[in-house]
């Protein structure tokens, strides 16, 4: 027969193994750079994020209220107008031109995917403007080029998508300035306004956790926004007013995408990434492992991508609007 363990000792002991996994995980996530999303950066966007409750998603773009639009004059199938999960809380998701996504949708219950010319699904145009979208079973996979059914579980998902942007964006703008380990090259890290026209601008903050609160973040003339740092290095940019990039980039050097978010607050004029902007500057555009990327949060406004711009990271907007050739590219960002 074997011992009887008391209730306390048995409680000793799942302490004890509870305690030795958490300080496993501790010096995982230590010496594991970037894992998880958004650990350096304190945000957390649950259902926006990178995994909720088991369902991996790879936003590249979501729209919380009034829908998402892609447009292209230009067919090339090597160059998708959007890669990554798209999805909409509210709103069609509207397709024209030479448009495609190469990516996984959700739409919630009461909105649909609306398609004209030659946009398609995956770049072959195998779908016809008239056929619904919307299989009868719900799916099995993480399959590209595919539809989510709608249904409950569907319009849950898209909704706590929303719930979560939401407080993440509200978590984000109630953050503190600090810039403690970094410094800048080109504007002044005290000023509140980030407007790079005439030089570039750096910010070098290896390791460090950086929160910025502003009222204008403007970069034009071909200017670059550009952030050095390593793994551990960690950026909240808040704008209260004005973003835009007119010709304008941001790079980031050594610094995972996933830990860059900039987080456009309230209602207001429109964010604009437009006349060949490119968020996220990286040599091979193209390539999906590239951690060159970013965030761009704004839950009260309209992002519009225009002119050849390229948004390298997440879009999650009150709605999106993409045209001219331009293209969201979300990477295969490795996190749990």
């Amino acid at each position: 027969m074997k011992p009887f363990t008391s209730p306390s000792r048995l409680l000793k002991s799942l302490t004890t193994v509870t305690l030795a996994i958490a300080a496993l995980a501790g010096t995982a996530a230590a010496t594991v750079p970037g894992l998880p999303l958004f650990y350096y950066t304190g945000i957390d966007l649950g259902a926006a994020g990178w995994n909720y409750n088991g369902n991996v998603r790879q936003w590249a773009v979501f729209s919380l209220n009034n829908g998402i639009s892609a447009t292209a004059t230009t067919a090339s199938v090597g160059t998708p107008t959007i890669v990554g999960d798209v999805g909409t809380n509210g709103g069609n998701i509207s397709l024209s031109g030479n448009a495609y996504l190469f990516s996984h949708a959700h739409i919630r219950t009461g909105n649909t995917l609306v398609r004209a010319g030659l946009s398609r699904l995956d770049g072959s145009n195998t779908v016809s403007p008239t056929q619904t979208p919307f299989g009868p079973t719900p799916l099995t996979g993480r399959a590209l080029n595919v539809i989510e059914p709608q249904n409950v579980a569907s319009d849950l998902l898209v909704n706590q998508v929303f719930i979560d942007a939401t407080a993440a964006s509200t978590a984000a703008a109630a953050k503190s300035t600090f810039f403690v380990g970094a410094s800048a090259t080109g504007f002044s890290l005290g000023s509140g306004v980030i407007n790079l026209s005439v030089m570039d601008g750096i910010l070098t903050a290896p390791g460090a956790k950086v929160v910025l609160n502003l009222t204008d973040f403007i970069i034009t003339a071909g200017r670059t926004f550009e952030i050095v740092g390593n793994q551990f290095t960690s950026l909240v940019i808040n704008v209260s007013n004005t973003f835009s990039l007119i010709n304008g980039n941001v790079k980031l050097t050594g610094v995972l995408g996933g830990n860059v978010i900039f987080n456009v607050v309230g209602s207001g004029s429109n964010v604009n990434v437009n006349a060949n902007s490119v968020v996220g500057v990286t040599a091979t555009p193209n390539d999906l492992n590239d951690q060159n990327a970013a965030i761009i949060l704004a839950p009260g406004r309209q992002v519009i991508v225009g002119s050849g711009s390229l948004v390298r990271g997440t879009l999650i907007a009150r709605g999106v609007s993409i045209s001219g050739n331009s293209r969201v590219i979300k990477p295969t960002w490795a996190s749990p």
